[in-house]
């Protein structure tokens, strides 16, 4: 953009998206080569943590009268799985396409962040002509 003043449509702290860039966490990234942009979402395996709790289930029961076991013994069998499960959390992602393929620039647990970074790119983009 030859003698143009860049505009700015997002920017914080790890990002910036301009007319003419999309810089992210020390990357720079051309808008004119960038072809399209989306949200990726990436929901996390919850099937470990769910393999643990049955495990733990079946290791605990096996051979046990149930109604022995004190509210103790129940936090113990469970409580491992069910913190790995709260702590996994769905990861967002800016992708962008260009000639050259797909590339994952910015990943997120907060998806409303990188919906803002998304809808500045296609701003860029349509704004690019």
């Amino acid at each position: 953009m030859s003698g143009a003043a860049e505009t700015t449509y997002y920017t914080n702290d790890r990002v910036t998206v301009t007319n003419a860039r999309f810089m992210v966490d020390g990357e720079t990234h051309a808008i004119s080569g960038i072809t399209s942009v989306k949200l990726g979402v990436k929901k996390p395996n919850r099937i470990l943590p769910a393999a643990l709790i049955i495990f733990e289930l079946l290791a605990l029961t096996s051979g046990k009268n149930l109604a022995t076991l004190s509210i103790w013994h129940w936090a113990i069998i469970l409580l491992p799985g069910l913190i790995w499960m709260c702590f996994q959390r769905t990861h967002y992602t800016v992708t962008l396409a260009s000639a050259s393929g797909e590339h994952r620039a910015l990943k997120s647990k907060v998806k409303p962040f990188v919906s803002e970074v998304v809808e500045a790119i296609n701003q860029a983009i349509v704004r690019r002509g």
